[in-house]
């Protein structure tokens, strides 16, 4: 019986339900709320109509146009009128940018403009808005949160539930931003003024010149003139110098007020050898710019004539967690690293010279650097037969400076070698080698000049003014001076100065060899021969073996030894 009863019971609920439903079913009586159907933004077949009511929200890429899909009708069961024709429509006072007051320059064209209708039964309205491409907006920031509101009815007493669609603006940011802004301030004033100037050190100010760009890269070459080098193998690459510094900054805009923005170094192929980066920073120049970076380059040796690339993209994380991170163009910096082109111009050879004891031997060598600076350095020294290097001094040469003049990527240096001949060196050779190189050492092959000295036996030079006693006491010779002028037959008149004419003839190969030297023979040159002694050489002349000695100090090392 208590079972019974419940199931009556049960039947009495179901009959009640049924006479409501049956009631509301009247003619004349409203029936049941408008739904939202499929296609409508959040429903489905699985869904009730109190998820198929909440707000949606979704993420759209700037440049993409937006289409919304209505659907909503009667639910009703058929019968007395229903179902009923529908409306859908955009509630204006609940539609709009949440952030500013949309206008022409923002996220969505004419998004407050879209008042528009549909009635059907069911009831369907498509609705389109278009976002800009990033780089047709004028403004430094724009609204990013967008929603529309919609209302469904069949009637004055039968609404749905308002719909509300909501549109997060995912901005990209970009190294380009219209014709207002530029990844590189450089480049406002460009060309005029790329490689113009003097940086730290006197050192021309590399540039950035733009060589291309694509929907998706931007290629700028780092240099320092306004010659573009695309190829370091050239001649003499007009990149970045080995050791010079050079620091130039990355802007990035995104009109992304509530965006987090950042500049980052793509990891293939990563960060050049001598490149570092700052940290991004949101406080840079320029209206538009939302973030820059500090790029500072000291390219190191070793680099020098190759093509180093460095990549970035601007990140920009939408606040909400909607759009995720939206990355720019790539930007491409190619980075050539400057090879020196520095040459000996001075002298154009090797050279060998033969000259009198007493002469003041000079030559110039001139170093010139291109796009380096040019630097003659002293290598070293071989006499005797054993090369000495330059840690132990010039065998009583010395090399002077005199000068060093601008080039347009470099300098040119100018260098004296001065050796003045001894009687010491009488009959033997000294050699002087010398380099031209880069101040930095970045050349690891040096050009070399080598200059050879003799030192003539038994010939001295003179000077102005000088005449055959002067002479004689000054180099201690022979105090016979009839016997010296008897030596030397191109002297007319013992007590003339000795500086009127040439003295000395020699042959014509001996006289290519010769720096052109006033000078005298203090006695005859003898060719040894096979079986000659000292002892027979000295008897020979009517002289002693200490006085052939003394005057021929190349047998003397050679006998001491």
């Amino acid at each position: 019986g208590a079972a019974r009863r419940r199931n009556f019971g049960g039947l009495g609920v179901l009959v009640a339900a049924a006479a409501v439903l049956s009631l509301q079913l009247l003619p004349g009586a409203a029936g049941l709320p408008a739904a939202w159907q499929q296609p409508t933004p959040g429903c489905d077949s699985f869904n009730t109509q109190t998820s198929c009511c909440e707000t949606q929200t979704h993420p759209v890429a700037m440049g993409s146009p937006v289409t919304v899909n209505l659907r909503a009708g009667d639910p009703s069961p058929a019968g007395s009128g229903h179902p009923f024709a529908t409306t859908i429509s955009l509630i204006p006072a609940q539609t709009g940018p949440t952030l500013q007051t949309e206008g022409v320059c923002c996220g969505f064209g004419n998004f407050t403009n879209q008042i528009s209708s549909a009635t059907g039964s069911p009831a369907g309205l498509a609705t389109t808005w278009f976002t800009p491409n990033p780089r047709q907006i004028t403004e430094d920031t724009v609204p990013t949160d967008y929603c529309a509101a919609y209302r469904a009815q069949y009637s004055a007493a039968n609404d749905a539930c308002v719909k509300r669609v909501c549109y997060k603006l995912c901005i990209t940011p970009s190294f380009f931003f219209g014709s207002i802004f530029k990844p590189f301030p450089s480049w406002e004033n460009e060309p005029t003024s790329c490689g113009v100037g003097k940086g730290p050190g006197g050192s021309d100010v590399a540039c950035l010149t733009e060589d291309e760009a694509t929907p998706t890269t931007i290629t700028t070459y780092l240099q320092v003139s306004n010659t573009l080098v695309t190829d370091p193998a050239a001649p003499f690459p007009l990149g970045v110098r080995v050791g010079e510094t050079v620091t130039f900054t990355i802007n990035v805009v995104c009109p992304d007020a509530t965006g987090q923005i950042e500049i980052l170094a793509v990891e293939d192929p990563g960060v050049p050898v001598g490149l570092t980066v700052g940290p991004t920073s949101r406080t840079c120049a320029g209206s538009a710019v939302t973030a820059c970076r500090t790029v500072t380059l000291t390219p190191r040796k070793g680099l020098e004539g190759t093509m180093h690339e460095a990549r970035f993209i601007g990140r920009n994380t939408p606040a909400g967690g909607h759009c995720g991170n939206r990355d720019s163009e790539v930007l491409i910096i190619k980075i050539p690293i400057a090879k020196p082109n520095i040459v000996f111009t001075l002298p154009d050879t090797d050279r060998r010279k033969e000259v009198p004891i007493g002469a003041i031997y000079e030559e110039d060598f001139v170093c010139s650097g291109d796009n380096y600076n040019g630097h003659v350095r002293f290598l070293n020294m071989s006499f005797n037969g054993r090369t000495a290097p330059a840690s132990e001094g010039m065998g009583g040469g010395e090399l002077l400076e005199v000068s060093r003049t601008k080039t347009s990527l470099g300098s040119t240096h100018r260098v004296l070698f001065r050796k003045t001949a001894t009687a010491e060196d009488s009959g033997s050779d000294r050699t002087w080698c010398f380099t031209c190189g880069d101040t930095g050492d970045v050349m690891s092959e040096r050009s070399m000049r080598c200059l050879t000295l003799r030192t003539r036996l038994c010939e001295f030079a003179v000077f102005k003014t000088d005449t055959l006693n002067t002479l004689t006491r000054r180099h201690h010779l022979d105090t016979n001076w009839l016997r010296i002028w008897n030596s030397n037959p191109a002297i007319p008149n013992p007590d003339l100065t000795l500086d009127e004419k040439r003295l000395v003839t020699f042959s014509e190969s001996e006289d290519a060899m010769l720096q052109r030297f006033n000078s005298v023979r203090v006695g005859a040159v003898y060719t040894i021969k096979r079986g000659d002694t000292l002892n027979t050489v000295a008897a020979r002349f009517q002289t002693t073996v200490k006085r052939l000695l003394s005057v021929n100090p190349v047998i003397a090392r050679q006998v001491g030894g």
